[in-house]
């Protein structure tokens, strides 16, 4: 069984190479649960809104910094995954991704012609999930030195990739939520 101290190690190995030119910046993941409980904005072409990263500690006491999101990329193809499966179909799209304040903000519309996204759709709208993920390649960064716990990061320049629907988050505060975004 994979514990998530062997995880977390495999991260900072990879992190490591990364950082010696031996390796790609490696693809990570965050989840953050909810912060603010939020209704679909129906105005808002039925979009269900989340905080996707916060600047703030996580459990493992990385820090993701919000001026350092990359998000062209992820703009040309911004895809809502269920739990980072790269191999199953999209349940939606983002149509909104931006920073506001100290968190990255994101408006997802979910596929209605897809019986899969309506169920998981309506796990958001129903309660039963609350969190969100966000899959990213750490491009710069450092020793958390302000953490509460030993071996954080600080991550200043990431590369957002995708964004998924997952049941448990690994941030606290990565959750369902009604925000104003700017884009």
């Amino acid at each position: 069984m994979v514990t998530l101290v062997d995880l977390r190690d495999e991260e900072l190995e990879a992190l490591e190479q990364f950082r010696k030119g031996v390796a790609e910046a490696p693809l990570m993941y965050r989840a953050i649960p909810l912060g603010f409980k939020a209704s679909t904005d129906e105005q808002a072409g039925g979009l269900v809104t989340f905080v996707a990263s916060e600047e703030s500690e996580d459990r493992m006491g990385d820090v993701i910094k919000v001026d350092g999101w990359q998000l062209k990329n992820f703009k040309d193809n911004p895809v809502f995954l269920y739990a980072h499966d790269q191999t199953f179909p999209p349940l939606g799209r983002v149509q909104k991704i931006g920073v506001e304040g100290k968190q990255l903000g994101a408006g997802v519309k979910f596929d209605d012609g897809d019986d899969v996204a309506k169920m998981i759709h309506a796990k958001y709208t129903n309660d039963f999930m609350r969190a969100v993920s966000v899959g990213f390649r750490a491009l710069e960064y450092e020793e958390n030195t302000k953490g509460s716990r030993a071996k954080g990061i600080l991550f200043t320049k990431t590369e957002l990739v995708e964004l998924s629907a997952v049941p448990v988050p690994a941030h606290p505060k990565a959750l369902k939520k009604a925000m104003g975004m700017r884009s």
